[in-house]
């Protein structure tokens, strides 16, 4: 089994991003008169605290481990450990204990 981590465009695309759209969009609402005086700020407060938790770490993607099926050898992709999942060449289950992937038995 081998953890590999998240890239930076996957970690910036969590929150960083979300935050961005969401502040533009507050900024152009707030244009708007009566109605966008009041959402555009709540639009922009929002995407403030989606930054700091985004700084924080509470978007940070998990990191993923990849090894071999063990039913069939193809290269699979596994949760974190405890985790069931399914060999995309194979379609056989697999579990995900002690840093390696087990047969599932039907």
């Amino acid at each position: 089994m081998k953890k590999t981590d998240p890239g930076r465009f996957e970690m910036f695309a969590g929150g960083g991003l979300a935050a961005v759209v969401i502040f533009s969009v507050g900024v152009f609402m707030s244009v708007v008169p009566v109605i966008g005086w009041i959402v555009g700020p709540g639009l922009m407060i929002t995407a403030g605290l989606i930054a700091i938790g985004h700084v924080v770490g509470i978007f940070r993607a998990k990191p993923s481990y990849t090894g071999h099926c063990p039913n069939c050898g193809a290269p699979a992709a596994a949760g974190d450990p405890g985790s069931v999942g399914m060999c995309e060449a194979c379609h056989s289950g697999f579990a995900h204990h002690d840093n390696q992937l087990w047969k599932l038995e039907a």
